[in-house]
């Protein structure tokens, strides 16, 4: 069947009244024709057909006759649904409605003359089972399939296209062409399993509607040709002066006798960090598909204006018009290759840790602290006094900032304490290239997101990620030494790390990008230095998929993502607060239901934290080598002040004792870090005195110690052979237990127990 559509003319009154004359006959004919068979009309009382919707449905007109066969070619079997509805909405003398015959062998059907654009103007066109009745609208009940604004014609498509794409022809009933206006251009007819021929390029469809000869509907999702390679990456590594890309061909090699096949070579494209779409890209170098050994080589441009150190790259194929990806995008994943500092790692001399006021660092000395956490927000740093040139272009820091953080730091690094520095992104108006395009400031969020989806965004967060890392990278003693960084805080939840409601695979898409650019400027500059990310407790709870997720799925999908697009070494930095915050017992987690050693446990503290390294051991979770992650504990604190019973500072030590031996006891945490030196005034107000003091400000600026906690002590002596145990033996009897080891697997300690 061939619908024909052209543009009308204008409508006049001599028009309408020659339309009107029509419709009466056409009506006339209509009764003298299908009177005797009304049951198949639709009316058995009068054998009429209705010529009228509701005049609800808006704008366009019907302005040509129905060219009709003679009787015996219009008439259809008893068995098939006899009308198909082409409708519009209403205009003075113009019928709204026309019924036209299906097709049957007989007939070739209609022709209707519609005016281009109307599929917005409420054209319906519907195999209908029955007429309507004059004040009907048409509704899925009167017709055998959805009503719509859209062209439709049984044995033929509907396509809903995406502007600009193209697809093959498609083995069908019929395909309708339309173009990037939404006009119907051609209906192509051919019969079932036939190769319908396609001139020109049709737009790519979403969807089929397919009415199918025996007025039953269906829907086609089509499958666009497909290339029959695919690339795998087997590493992406800086080997001297170049980038080193090794790959495997997977699948066969398109057919050269199809437009897909035609050039017989795989290529290499790049992208920048903030870019998505190869579109417009040139290969930067290629190789034929059946070579032997799949390995590209280009130079990596090292501190030029094609430095390729963030780059990512795609292997693609030539269809003689553009390019189309075979392998997933894949990153440079040894960055430390040409790194400027070598010195190894520094182990701390335990796993003690604590987030220290600058303001008592001679206290956090004489408690032995081994592992300090410092928070560096980007909105505080930028600003005059220190110039940076990154990329040939200049930085401005601010010199006063910047000179409290090398006090802080070289003052810990100094003293042997290994200190991780969280990098944070508050909000400043005068630094807006720090955020995600259409992220805007909000109260619910503490912190931002890094952009780095545009080139500006991108080049700012490398110059401030390399000169943080250069500036500590511990040669210099008044600057001191910072060796684990950690990229935001909790990015399982969006009010530590705001980027706008999304589903998470976006969300962690951008986390990626930025956390790579990071990750590489940091490892380049000093190669031993470690960089996580941050989640907190919440394993499979208070997700709402748009702007919280379970830190299950986060790590889970962070770390697929990551290694599909080569895998790097990351870690982890996990807070493992106790269920609620409010109060300091976690070991009564699992009988409130919160704990279990389940993966799909609720949450995951110091109650079930075996679950949580057990996890990190998985084949899929490894780092390059095939071990297990690093895994620190940043932060998480025990309240001495319990909403419902007042002070609890025993517990809250025997808490942190309890906490402590299980973290010392399990080989894969390196450290522990306590959440806080000093109650902070704001938290206490939420029944959450993490402190080892406490504290009489009012406000959190310029904390001062008030009291020792009894945690103080404890918090002292847990990490000393000849101490530890005397110091922590007051907790057994509020545990219930008479030995460590009787409730901690391999503890460390279990030979000097008595």
């Amino acid at each position: 069947m061939v619908l024909k559509y052209f543009k009308n003319r204008k409508s006049t009154k001599y028009d309408y009244i020659t339309m009107t004359v029509l419709a009466v006959m056409l009506f006339l004919c209509s009764c003298s024709i299908w009177g005797r068979d009304a049951n198949i009309a639709g009316s058995e009382e009068t054998g009429t057909v209705s010529t009228d919707i509701s005049a609800d449905a808006a704008g366009s007109t019907v302005t040509d006759t129905v060219e009709t066969a003679s009787e015996e070619e219009t008439k259809p079997p008893a068995t098939e649904a006899p009308y198909v509805a082409i409708g519009s909405g209403s205009q003075d003398d113009v019928p709204d409605v026309i019924y036209a015959p299906q097709q049957t062998e007989a007939n070739d059907g209609v022709s209707v003359g519609i005016e281009p654009g109307a599929k917005d103007q409420g054209v319906v066109i519907s195999p209908a089972s029955k007429p309507l009745d004059a004040a009907d609208d048409v509704t899925e009940a009167d017709c055998d399939g959805p009503v719509s604004g859209e062209y439709w014609q049984p044995g033929t498509i509907y396509m809903d296209y995406a502007e600009g794409e193209t697809v093959a022809p498609y083995t069908q009933d019929g395909i309708v062409a339309a173009d990037t206006e939404g006009d119907i251009i051609e209906i192509v007819e051919g019969p079932d399993g036939a190769e319908i021929p396609v001139q020109g390029e049709i737009p790519t469809a979403s969807a089929f509607t397919v009415f199918n000869a025996d007025n039953t509907i269906s829907s086609v999702v089509p499958e666009p040709q497909q290339p029959s390679e695919h690339i795998r990456w087997e590493a992406c590594r800086i080997e001297g002066d170049d980038v080193v890309i090794s790959a495997s061909l997977e699948g066969g090699i398109t057919p050269s006798n199809t437009k897909m096949g035609e050039d017989t070579n795989l290529y290499l494209l790049e992208l920048k960090p903030y870019e998505d779409s190869i579109a417009d890209h040139r290969n930067v170098t290629y190789l034929p598909k059946n070579a032997q050994d799949l390995t590209f080589r280009i130079p990596l441009n090292k501190d030029t204006a094609e430095d390729r150190l963030y780059n990512r790259f795609v292997a693609c194929i030539w269809d003689t018009d553009h390019y189309i990806p075979v392998s997933e995008p894949v990153y440079i994943n040894n960055p430390e290759a040409v790194a400027a500092y070598t010195d190894p790692y520094a182990e701390p001399l335990s796993k003690k840790g604590l987030l220290i006021e600058r303001s008592q660092i001679s206290d956090a000395f004489a408690l032995g602290v081994c592992n300090v956490i410092v928070n560096i927000p980007f909105n505080h740093l930028m600003g005059e006094g220190i110039d940076y040139e990154y990329d040939g272009e200049i930085y401005h820091f601010s010199s006063h900032t910047v000179g409290v953080y090398d006090k802080t730091i070289s003052a810990f690094s100094n003293k042997s304490m290994n200190v991780s520095v969280v990098l944070l992104n508050g909000f400043n108006a005068n630094t807006p290239d720090f955020f995600y395009p259409g992220a805007k400031q909000t109260g619910a969020a503490k912190y931002h997101h890094f952009n780095a989806a545009t080139q500006e965004g991108f080049k700012t967060i490398c110059a401030v990620a390399s000169f943080l890392a250069q500036r500590y990278n511990g040669h210099d003693a008044d600057h001191g030494r910072v060796q684990n960084w950690i990229i935001g805080n909790e990015i399982n939840n969006q009010e530590w790390n705001y980027l706008g409601p999304m589903d998470m695979g976006s969300y962690l898409h951008e986390y990626e990008r930025a956390f790579r650019v990071f990750y590489n400027a940091i490892r380049s500059t000093c190669a031993n230095d470690r960089v996580f990310f941050s989640l907190d407790h919440n394993w499979n709870r208070e997700a709402n998929g748009r702007t919280r997720y379970n830190a299950r799925d986060v790590l889970s999908s962070l770390s697929a993502l990551i290694d599909s697009h080569g895998n790097i070494d990351w870690g982890l930095a996990y807070h493992p607060y106790s269920e609620p915050m409010t109060e300091p017992e976690f070991w009564d987690d699992f009988s409130s239901g919160q704990a279990t050693y389940y993966d799909d446990s609720p949450v995951v503290n110091f109650a079930n934290l075996s679950l949580l390294t057990d996890y990190m051991q998985r084949p899929e979770m490894r780092d390059r080598a095939g071990h297990v992650r690093h895994i620190i504990l940043s932060e998480e604190g025990f309240t001495s002040k319990s909403p419902t019973r007042g002070d609890v500072q025993k517990l809250q030590a025997a808490a942190f004792a309890y906490a402590y031996y299980i973290a010392d006891s399990n080989i894969y945490i390196d450290s522990f870090i306590l959440s806080r030196q000093i109650d902070a005034p704001s938290e206490v107000k939420q029944s959450l005195a993490f402190g080892l003091w406490t504290t009489s400000s009012i406000t959190d600026a310029n904390i001062e110690p008030l009291q020792k906690k009894y945690i103080w002590d404890v918090f002292k002596n847990i990490d000393r052979r000849s101490t530890t145990l005397e110091y922590t033996a007051f907790a057994k009897e509020i545990l219930g237990i008479s030995r460590w080891s009787d409730v901690i697997p391999n503890f460390r300690w279990a030979r000097y127990e008595k």
